[in-house]
């Protein structure tokens, strides 16, 4: 199953931090783990762990689940997880949860580990409330329920968590679950934005950029795209090139939208396509510009499908072939690309009887391609 949240090769070493109230020990053997020392630590832990001790048992899980001095073991981790979460561990809860999710140690059950997470999310643990707010919010282990979502997210982005302020500003922003309120939505996401999520600062860029009354949020909507940009962020990266290209920096705006659009961002391949098919910042080159036009046109940009048909009619960057010109041109206005039918109507009257009923069969397989 896809991970909810973080990279399971991250979720124990998050966890790993020293409870008080540990026997001195058991405190001696956690100090001799967190230095790596794993074959002077595993002794005290074990014995610990088999005397009842939680902290001890929770060790002991991780050892096993990264096989530090242990063989790697992912039953025997869960069974120490489960030992340490019936004690109330946090950690332990929150640690079954995702072995639950994952199947790792235990046969893969989505419910129960609904189950765990929500027991650490009662007890404080901020991811496990982050996850339990998302599993409300896609139905996943139990009932969708937004009300809940909003409650979990809320506790979580109370405890400093940029994800769920996120979260809370898209369900404002969009009314899920609550009265839509794009203002307050926007404050979470600049609030998450300020903390360096990425898809706040994405979202709260075209919040503000869409503020056209408002030049200098556009100003600043921009330099929220680069922030995000400059974190890897696609989308950003395809705005920030249109928004280059309306200041008629070609360079630039070829530079982002190539980038954006490796990064299989549609609207980007669109307008890479068609910056190289013009020699916009670039020598002219159709049959990379094809290639490109192609690919955004398999993911439903009617004025690439459009434009297929134009190269396909005049035989730029691939053989000229009517047939196929019909064929995306028909796909453009099946998708509503006013264009689109004017081309399809002039290009028809050149075909045979055949080559129609072929050019009509192509486009619906063109279309059930998708």
């Amino acid at each position: 199953m896809k991970r909810l949240w973080i990279a399971s090769s991250l979720v124990f070493a998050l966890l790993l931090q020293p409870l008080a109230a540990t026997a001195a020990p058991l405190d001696d053997a956690i100090a001799l783990y967190n230095q790596k020392q794993y074959r002077e630590a595993l002794p005290t832990i074990r014995g610990e762990a088999k005397k009842g001790d939680s902290t001890a048992q929770w060790y002991l899980a991780q050892m096993y689940y990264y096989g530090q001095e242990v063989g790697q073991n992912y039953a025997e981790c869960a069974q120490w997880s489960f030992k340490a979460a019936e004690q109330g561990n946090t950690k332990a809860q929150y640690g079954l949860g995702f072995l639950y999710e994952e199947g790792l140690g235990v046969p893969q059950d989505i419910q129960k580990a609904f189950t765990w997470y929500a027991k650490a999310a009662e007890a404080g643990h901020p991811t496990a409330q982050e996850i339990v707010a998302t599993m409300y919010m896609k139905g996943l282990g139990v009932g969708k329920s937004y009300g809940q979502a909003l409650r979990w997210y809320t506790e979580a982005a109370g405890r400093g968590s940029r994800f769920s302020r996120y979260q809370l500003g898209r369900m404002y922003f969009y009314g899920y679950g609550v009265e839509k309120d794009e203002t307050r939505g926007a404050k979470y996401y600049e609030m998450a934005a300020q903390d360096g999520q990425v898809d706040a600062q994405r979202e709260l860029a075209r919040y503000l950029t869409g503020l056209k009354d408002q030049p200098g949020k556009r100003v600043e909507g921009v330099a929220w795209y680069v922030k995000a940009a400059n974190q890897g962020d696609g989308e950003s990266m395809s705005m920030l090139a249109c928004y280059y290209s309306d200041l008629g920096d070609n360079n630039a705006a070829l530079t982002l939208h190539r980038r954006a659009a490796e990064m299989d961002i549609a609207l980007s391949q669109q307008e890479y396509g068609k910056m190289l098919c013009a020699g916009k910042g670039t020598e002219v080159d159709y049959e990379k510009g094809f290639i490109w036009l192609s690919k955004a046109a398999h993911q439903h940009q009617p004025q690439s499908q459009y434009l297929l048909g134009m190269m396909y009619e005049l035989g730029k960057g691939v053989a000229p072939d009517e047939q196929m010109a019909y064929a995306w041109y028909s796909v453009a206005d099946l998708y509503g690309y006013p264009p689109a039918a004017e081309h399809k109507a002039a290009v028809r009257l050149r075909l045979t009887a055949a080559q129609i009923e072929e050019g009509d069969a192509q486009a619906e397989t063109i279309m059930s391609s998708y």
